[in-house]
């Protein structure tokens, strides 16, 4: 479990430096070749090409199995190690975008699998934030050093490329970790609480995340401005703040099982609605750098963390695991033009309406959204017998259940069975129920047709994510 835990907090580690060093170092080199303004408008385009490599992950995950693995992983590499050494010669303005934008295609869908694959190990645990939270910090503190500790440019631009091959080959590495299931609890996550309406759940976090997202892009937007003027350098000390304020989401939000999480991030966007109306009406730019900083920490873990934890009870984990990132780099492409317009504008009393428009749509989002998770107590303590709340906890009775409620035949209850007690290999599972390996994979076939999941490994995600007091 320990090297499991590790491996985790390495590809999410190594996800956020490559990600955020590529972005700094594109905008480091857009400035170059455009103004403060163009930099904003690239850098967001390069944030919409990161949404298309995470909308293609699932497809990707599906598709490509055994050599075909480890021949994209060569690709990708290649890719890699091309596109930052382009960058890096900032040689012409639409040959940068596009390979910037090819570049984050692969972070998109490098990205989505290392979330993906973390919450896989993860599921069960109560640490998630925990973890997003030390990996976060981590991956912005790596950052600060290659930018200011490591002098030599051609270094700093070569500890990029040996990170993102790293990231490509510890994905195709997780066989080891990311199939096990020792870790698997029986409820739909460890945080005790169910869900009325999973998909409306669903919607209403994309929508937060999303109006969240206009109020840091916002920020983020102001920030760059400044930024890219040349008054002040993000990339020194001020960045730390975003690593401890990681590092703090992370262990904060896992209070009491995330039971605070929500109100906990409603306070910090509260602070940066304020932050925004500080910036544009002249106020000292250093206080809301800091409040920027603290904030961005805090809004990249509660997204990433909320969707890792809400796709355990989904039944396209691989789907919802990393979409709060793309919801936030979608946001960024979608309102960046008007974000910028309206930042140079000086219309400071527009922005300050917008942005209290915004805050109280998020309040009623958040509402609603809240009002859909009930404690498991509560189901406990409804007109039921201790005898009928046995059964429901009884994992006999659940795979009793769940067979009964897909009309499961006798030999594909003994595959269920032996997929669900064994982590051996297929020929070996094959082999105990004395059938073919062929067999095999024809009835977990058809029970994938019939629970509507994908391969083995989508199979025992969905059982364990199954309840039966929602699907009874």
């Amino acid at each position: 479990m320990k090297n499991k835990k590790i491996y985790v907090t390495a590809i999410l580690t190594l996800f956020n430096f490559v990600f955020l060093g590529t972005e700094y170092l594109f905008d480091n080199m857009m400035m170059n070749l455009v103004d403060s303004d163009g930099v904003v408008l690239v850098q967001n385009y390069i944030l919409g090409a990161s949404v298309l490599g995470f909308v293609l992950f699932p497809f990707i995950n599906r598709y490509l199995k055994g050599y075909l693995e480890y021949v994209a992983g060569i690709v990708a590499s290649i890719i890699a190690a091309v596109s930052v050494a382009v960058i890096s010669g900032h040689s012409s303005y639409e040959i940068m975008i596009i390979i910037g934008c090819i570049f984050f295609v692969l972070l998109g869908i490098t990205g989505s699998a290392a979330i993906y694959y973390s919450s896989v190990i993860l599921r069960g645990s109560s640490q998630i934030s925990s973890y997003v939270g030390i990996a976060y910090a981590a991956g912005v503190f790596l950052q600060f050093i290659n930018n200011n500790i490591i002098k030599k440019e051609i270094a700093q631009k070569a500890v990029i490329i040996v990170f993102a091959v790293s990231l490509i080959w510890l994905i195709i590495y997780r066989k080891k970790f990311a199939e096990e299931k020792d870790n698997v609890d029986k409820y739909d996550s460890a945080d005790g609480y169910l869900i009325k309406n999973k998909m409306l759940t669903g919607m209403l976090l994309v929508i937060m995340v999303a109006l969240m997202s206009c109020i840091f892009v916002s920020l983020d937007n102001a920030v760059t401005l400044v930024h890219a003027q040349g008054s002040v350098d993000i990339g020194q000390l001020p960045r730390i703040l975003l690593a401890l304020s990681g590092l703090c989401a992370g262990f904060l939000f896992d209070i009491h099982n995330g039971r605070y999480m929500s109100m906990i991030m409603y306070c910090i966007t509260l602070i940066s609605t304020l932050c925004i109306v500080i910036i544009n009406f002249g106020g000292i730019f250093i206080a809301g750098l800091v409040i920027f900083y603290i904030s961005a920490g805090f809004f990249a873990v509660f997204f990433t963390a909320s969707f890792m934890s809400l796709s355990y009870k989904m039944k396209n984990p691989e789907f919802w695991a990393g979409l709060g990132r793309a919801v936030n780099n979608l946001c960024a492409v979608i309102t960046s033009a008007v974000s910028v317009k309206l930042l140079t504008s000086g219309s400071n009393m527009v922005i300050t309406v917008v942005s209290v428009i915004l805050f109280v749509l998020i309040s009623i989002v958040i509402f609603i959204y809240l009002n859909q998770y009930y404690p498991q107590k509560q189901v406990e303590s409804d007109e039921q017998t201790d005898e009928i709340q046995e059964e429901i906890i009884s994992p006999e009775k659940k795979f009793e259940l769940f067979c009964e409620c897909y009309s499961l035949t006798e030999r594909e209850k003994e595959v269920l069975n032996a997929l669900l007690s064994s982590d051996k290999d297929v020929q070996d599972i094959a082999e105990s129920l004395f059938i073919s390996r062929a067999a095999l994979y024809r009835h977990i076939s058809s029970i994938n047709q019939k629970t509507n999941t994908n391969k083995r490994v989508g199979l025992i995600q969905y059982y364990y994510a199954w309840n039966p007091i929602e699907n009874g």
